[in-house]
């Protein structure tokens, strides 16, 4: 049976965030460095993600799953990856094998 572990405890914590009011043109550097990034509003408060796959017109096959706060979901905690995931599943793994 899977571990069960909540998302603040996997997610990756220092993430890079784009504001509501930057132009795609600012933003396009910055997408060639990570696969997506939450929009947060002037407040922090989350409002949407923005990943590479959106500047190609296209679903992304990659998901990012904003994690956000159990009492104010408007809160960005963090952001889960797959690479999240599989230190997850990793660490799993070493404690059960060990």
């Amino acid at each position: 049976m899977a571990a069960m572990f909540a998302g603040a405890d996997a997610c990756t914590r220092n993430v890079i965030t784009l504001s509501e009011d930057q132009t795609v043109d600012e933003v396009h550097d910055i997408t060639a460095t990570h696969q997506g990034f939450p929009i947060i509003d002037a407040a922090g408060r989350l409002i949407g993600v923005l990943t590479r796959r959106d500047f190609m017109d296209r679903a992304p096959d990659t998901p990012r799953l904003p994690v956000v706060d159990r009492d104010d979901p408007s809160r960005l905690v963090g952001i889960i990856t797959r690479s999240d995931l599989l230190k997850v599943h990793a660490r799993r793994l070493e404690e059960e094998h060990g």
